[in-house]
């Protein structure tokens, strides 16, 4: 199929903006790496990984739903790397994103007398800049 875009009808010029001429070889290569972009849709997308999908995320506002989707695609980037680099090897053994996983993630557990002592310091710290700033101001 032929198909001749002409400049003065407004239906056409959207066809006359792109880069290259459809159908030409220069064309069809920039068009297929689309196919990997959706591939990483589908996994962000797929249930038993990412699970992205409308509604999954109940925070309010757009910033922090773009935030933990952000979250989301990075979790899914650390995956592809660990993978590539099982695959084939490549790349710095030392690299920090391809060690082990922390048991903890860094977090610990507080007994009682713990929290409340790290209470009392936050308490006392905020009440002596309170009061610092009472004092400037007289």
């Amino acid at each position: 199929m032929d198909f001749t875009p002409d400049p003065k009808n407004r239906h056409h010029q959207r066809k006359l903006m792109q880069r290259e001429y459809v159908g030409t070889r220069r064309w069809r290569r920039a068009f297929n790496l689309r196919s990997s972009v959706e591939g990483a849709f589908g996994i962000l997308k797929n249930p038993s990984r990412q699970r992205t999908r409308r509604g999954q995320n109940r925070v309010p506002g757009l910033a922090l739903a773009n935030l933990i989707n952000g979250l989301k695609a990075s979790v899914f980037n650390e995956e592809q790397l660990r993978s590539w680099y099982e695959d084939t090897g490549l790349g710095p053994a030392d690299h920090a994103l391809l060690q082990p996983d922390p048991h903890d993630w860094g977090l610990t557990d507080l007994t009682k007398d713990q929290a409340k002592e790290i209470d009392e310091r936050y308490l006392r710290s905020a009440s002596k800049e309170r009061l610092g700033g009472v004092r400037e101001a007289a």
